[in-house]
């Protein structure tokens, strides 16, 4: 197996494991309609963790597919181009469907005020920290 074949795997992976993630949250989405339970903003939270904490190893993952991948532009030219472009494009999908399902997440309404500022501070630090502060 070549470095580029390695680096399209590790690609594969790194889009599946977004994909999941976006079937992660809109199954919470598909449950929780409305943050109305302590229970709700506990499986809130929990996403929102376990999202967050899977940002840095899919970065990492991502860019080392990239590395990898810059391979088959040495080994195949215009066919490497246009499978790095492909892949790329691929991963800017799936990103961009997770980050719609996030975002949906994050605006759900709050049928108990004494959550309501709990859960807007958690989807804060989501869209804004690094890692979970909650």
């Amino acid at each position: 197996m070549t470095l580029g074949m390695l680096g399209l795997l590790v690609y594969a992976l790194v889009i599946v494991a977004i994909l999941y993630a976006c079937w992660e949250v809109n199954q919470f989405l598909r449950q929780h309609e409305v943050i109305a339970h302590s229970s709700d903003l506990e499986a809130f939270k929990k996403l929102a963790r376990r999202n967050m904490k899977a940002v840095f190893p899919l970065a990492a993952l991502f860019f080392a597919g990239m590395g990898l991948t810059a391979q088959l532009i040495l080994q195949h030219r215009v066919i490497g181009f246009v499978a790095i472009l492909l892949v790329n494009g691929l991963v800017m999908g799936s990103a961009l469907a997770l980050s719609k399902a996030e975002k949906q997440a994050r605006e759900l309404s709050c049928s108990d005020p004494a959550l309501e500022a709990e859960y807007r501070r958690v989807s804060e630090s989501w869209l804004n920290d690094s890692w979970p502060r909650f």
